[in-house]
């Protein structure tokens, strides 16, 4: 859809709302949200209006921006360790999905940088999706170690599991899309994958979008809906003329036969997101890990946990990304007046 007419549907600002939890990650939440509206309402300036800010204001926010992130993430973190998962309820969590956007934003911010002034070829461009790519894999392999010493090798059903399970997948499933989305980027310097602001994302109704992407040559621009398995098929909620569905299962490849009951040894087929952060990690070269971002004893690390995680798991990163890079495209191009579908 046309960029300016795509915009159309969503607020500048977020409506006012109550929190639901009053723990003690509700005020951390409330930050994450007021700094996630600052970037919501710029994306909205300059689809609505084509307006960006000074480039010198924007390097300046960007630096205040991953200070703050490094604070919060810190005080999460100690939060954590002083309260424990006793009081980890389903308010509390739904308070930490205020991060996501933000854990795949620090990320991405050379791709703001590109939407506001497209200054970068393709080949620093490239360079930095490559970047972003590793960063988010290591974040899944930080994420994927966790849900594994917590599931261990049983998918189980209990209330507490499946709760902890649901969240992790979500999220885990968000940063693998944004791997594999970013192969669009990689392949056209034009097609910019960025994650949704608030506005665009929890307070955007039937238009909400985890991930958008945007074509700056033909002004054009998609929402894509993650979800972690098969499931959103039942919904039909969604705008299909903004919204194009993306599923873990299906197009990101992410499943493993675990067991479910630990009384039985049969096994079934469940959504295990982080395979595409922990493949892509698994093949890339030490040398180009050491040479690019962290050392080498870093490098074999992270290659060591990522072939851990995977096991026998094949690698399908290459059918993946192209599947997802096609499935943007597609829906980019599409008429404003058809639905849109997952891709074939």
């Amino acid at each position: 859809m046309e960029i300016s007419r795509y915009v159309a549907r969503y607020q500048r600002d977020c409506p006012e709302h109550e929190r639901l939890s009053t723990g003690f990650t509700s005020a951390l939440a409330a930050e994450a949200e007021q700094q996630g509206m600052v970037w919501g309402r710029l994306l909205h300036d300059w689809m609505r209006d084509g307006i960006a800010p000074q480039p010198e204001e924007f390097a300046t926010h960007c630096v205040t921006y991953l200070q703050w992130y490094q604070r919060v993430s810190a005080e999460l973190l100690a939060a954590s360790d002083a309260h424990g998962d006793d009081e980890a309820d389903d308010a509390m969590l739904h308070d930490l999905t205020a991060f996501s956007f933000h854990r795949l934003n620090t990320r991405s911010l050379g791709l703001w940088r590109q939407l506001f002034y497209g200054d970068l070829d393709q080949a620093a461009l490239r360079a930095l999706v490559d970047q972003a790519r590793f960063e988010l894999s290591t974040d899944v392999m930080l994420f994927a170690q966790v849900r594994e010493m917590t599931l261990g090798d049983i998918a189980g059903e209990d209330e507490e599991q499946h709760r902890f399970r649901a969240w992790h997948t979500g999220m885990l499933t968000e940063i693998d899309a944004c791997i594999a989305l970013l192969e669009a980027t990689r392949s056209d310097a034009h097609v910019l994958v960025l994650p949704a602001p608030p506005q665009f994302e929890r307070f955007a109704g039937e238009a909400n979008a985890d991930m958008l992407v945007i074509d700056t040559a033909a002004r054009q621009a998609i929402g894509v809906q993650i979800k972690a398995s098969h499931a959103w098929q039942s919904v039909e909620r969604y705008d299909r003329r903004r919204i194009v569905m993306l599923d873990g299962i299906e197009d990101l490849q992410n499943s493993r036969a675990m067991r479910t009951d630990p009384r039985r040894s049969a096994r079934r087929t469940v959504s295990w997101p982080g395979l595409v952060g922990a493949h892509y990690l698994r093949t890339l070269p030490v040398q180009r890990i050491q040479s690019r971002w962290v050392t080498r004893r870093q490098a074999l690390n992270l290659k060591l946990a990522a072939r851990h995680y995977v096991g026998q798991i094949a690698d399908r990163n290459a059918q993946v990304f192209d599947r997802c890079r096609r499935l943007v495209l597609q829906a980019l191009q599409a008429p404003e007046s058809a639905g849109l579908a997952v891709a074939g």
